[in-house]
């Protein structure tokens, strides 16, 4: 799909689903979020249970998500979004209420984004309670020779927290998970499987 502009749709914008080696490029989507009627569930383009799909070089300004890859009967699985341009909306986004099936290997890469104070950047990790709730943080603990403590598997200094009622003493066998529908922490078996949040990389000229 290429070369096509979408101007006030009074839902989502593009969702595609079940693809399996997708193009789509040169993509102009609007749609308002200001004033008396703005356009709630203007979703720029989705994508769900699909793999090896690329979304590129396009501009997306609308009232809800600018971009997702979401997964519900079938894993969503290696899917790009670059040399995006995004306005207005409540920006990148990785699951949905339904994120079911797995979603692995997403990347967003050289976008740009510069909406008004609505705009939530991302990526978010979307999903209802209940839902994919032990998602794994990426870390663990480690014994220094004295007592165990936490670690980021990326060496990041392990200066910020956020458990849920205070549950974060380390020790031994233990991991850190988290909730999306609210973002508290809590420990866990490092031997259980988990989801995993994708990698985040910063460049930066």
């Amino acid at each position: 799909m290429n070369n096509i502009t979408l101007k006030d749709s009074p839902m989502f914008n593009i969702a595609m689903d079940n693809i399996t080696n997708g193009h789509i490029y040169n993509i102009t989507i609007t749609a308002p979020v200001t004033g008396d009627n703005p356009s709630h569930n203007t979703d720029g383009i989705d994508i769900g249970n699909s793999q090896n799909v690329l979304v590129e070089n396009s501009y997306i300004s609308v009232g809800d998500v600018a971009v997702l890859a979401n997964s519900a009967w079938r894993r969503a699985e290696n899917i790009t979004f670059r040399n995006l341009t995004i306005g207005n909306g409540h920006g990148l986004a990785i699951g949905a209420t339904y994120a079911m099936a797995g979603i692995k290997n997403i990347t967003f890469q050289d976008i740009v984004m510069y909406g008004s104070d609505r705009l939530d950047t991302g990526p978010n990790l979307i999903t209802d309670r209940g839902v994919g709730d032990a998602v794994w943080l990426g870390a663990d603990t480690n014994y220094n020779d004295v007592k165990y403590e936490w670690y980021w598997f990326d060496g990041a200094p392990f200066d910020y927290t956020n458990f849920e009622n205070g549950d974060g003493n380390a020790a031994d066998g233990l991991s850190i998970t988290f909730n999306p529908a609210d973002g508290k922490w809590a420990t866990d078996s490092k031997t259980k499987e988990y989801a995993v949040l994708c990698k985040w990389t910063r460049f930066e000229n």
